[in-house]
């Protein structure tokens, strides 16, 4: 699974400056094997190419950081785009809106794997099953390039993935003899799309406002967590195409949001590189030109109000917020501060 995590995200890093959207990424019905092919004739471009520096140069640990050490390192950031001294003085600035945004928004992104959780397929007995066979005693181990479980009697339907070329999948095992069983996260399969955030522009402004348009936060991503958004059939655990009418907010041109909700998150970015223009909203001093450009927001109600300041159906936006997302296996961690320097 490390592998095949570590294949997409080299696939992330070669086509990021294709841009390709969803509809061009991959060809229409292409099976599982056919992607990791694609995923893997990417990886030399990916090393040969100038993009290949852009997600090293991120140095995401392995797993990735805590939710704290993420909102310190953006925090950072927000304060170095506002020229102030230090995270604390940044934090101290902020309106109690502007905290709250900043909360929901990490936490929702903290709370979001980037990859699906690795698992395997096995076959419920021990008979040979077309090309796969199994193990049939401890002391018989399974056809090369194939692993038993712990037991030692039940062979994996799928091969190895290294190198995964070798060998041939199990196509013909029908499903009523398989089942499969979640595995741990560990390595990449950890990482989450708060990891992948490189800087924050702007964080809302400060206002009483519940309007969306005054409490979005506005930052840049690494391409694999670009390549994601844009591309569906690798979008981060949990979403999906913006089923907004209006479409994405001018000048993007490509929204996503989650599943779950409400508070629903939403994302607005630009399909391509090509489509990016000049931006400034609420909270930018300036202007920015960033192909890898992300609007976020929670949409609390129809209307998308999105301030967790106030009150939605009588109950405190935060706590909405705390409730909805931990029943979903979120961190809900609105208790922040910043570690001061």
């Amino acid at each position: 699974m490390t592998l095949t995590l570590r294949l997409f995200a080299a696939l992330s890093i070669a086509l990021a400056g294709c841009n390709a959207p969803e509809e061009q990424a991959a060809s229409a019905g292409a099976t599982q094997e056919e992607l990791l092919a694609q995923l893997a004739s990417a990886t030399n471009a990916a090393a040969r190419g100038p993009e290949a520096s852009a997600l090293s140069s991120t140095k995401i640990p392995e797993g990735g950081w805590t939710e704290s050490e993420n909102r310190d390192r953006l925090l950072d950031t927000l304060a170095a785009a506002h020229g102030r001294a230090d995270r604390c003085a940044e934090w101290a600035s902020m309106g109690p809106n502007q905290q709250g945004v900043f909360l929901t928004l990490t936490d929702l992104m903290y709370g979001t794997y980037m990859y699906p959780p690795p698992y395997k397929k096995y076959l419920y007995n021990n008979s040979a099953q077309g090309n796969c066979v199994a193990c049939l005693y401890d002391s018989v181990e399974c056809r090369s390039g194939y692993e038993c479980e712990t037991n030692g009697k039940t062979c994996l339907v799928y091969a190895k993935p290294s190198p995964y070329a070798s060998y041939p999948v199990c196509m013909s095992a029908p499903a009523t003899d398989t089942y499969t069983v979640q595995q741990p996260r560990t390595g990449a399969s950890l990482e989450k799309m708060l990891d992948h955030v490189t800087r924050i522009y702007s964080m809302a402004a400060e206002t009483g406002s519940c309007g969306g348009s005054n409490n979005r936060m506005y930052f840049s991503v690494d391409d694999t967590l670009m390549y994601s958004l844009r591309n569906l059939f690798s979008a981060p655990v949990g979403w999906r195409n913006s089923g907004d009418l209006s479409g994405p907010h001018s000048p993007f041109t490509q929204s996503r949001e989650t599943h779950a909700g409400q508070p629903r998150g939403q994302t607005h970015q630009f399909a391509w590189d090509t489509d990016a223009v000049w931006v400034q909203k609420p909270g930018m001093s300036t202007p920015v030109f960033d192909p890898h450009l992300v609007e976020l927001d929670l949409d609390y109600n129809w209307i998308h109000d999105s301030n967790p300041e106030c009150y939605y159906g009588g109950e405190y936006g935060r706590t909405r917020y705390t409730n909805f997302w931990r029943s979903h296996g979120y961190p809900g961690d609105l208790s922040y501060q910043p570690v001061c320097p």
